[in-house]
């Protein structure tokens, strides 16, 4: 068996919206703070495009999150 400790992440699902979303000039924000979990929230919206880009194969964008420009 493997251990696996994150040590860090570069980049969000925002990250990835915001990516798929700028050639339509358009930019998101998070929905809301969850404290109790200290998380982020994406919008409805959002969480279906990034499943629709996963399911179609259209991974451009989530590379943006995995690789981000310096």
């Amino acid at each position: 068996m493997i251990d696996v400790t994150l040590i860090d992440y570069m980049g969000s699902d925002l990250s990835v919206v915001n990516a798929a979303r700028v050639s339509f000039g358009k930019e998101s924000t998070w929905a809301d703070h969850d404290s109790e979990l200290d998380q982020y929230i994406l919008k409805d919206k959002d969480r279906k495009l990034i499943h629709y880009l996963a399911e179609h194969k259209h991974l451009s964008p989530l590379d943006i999150a995995l690789h981000p420009s310096t």
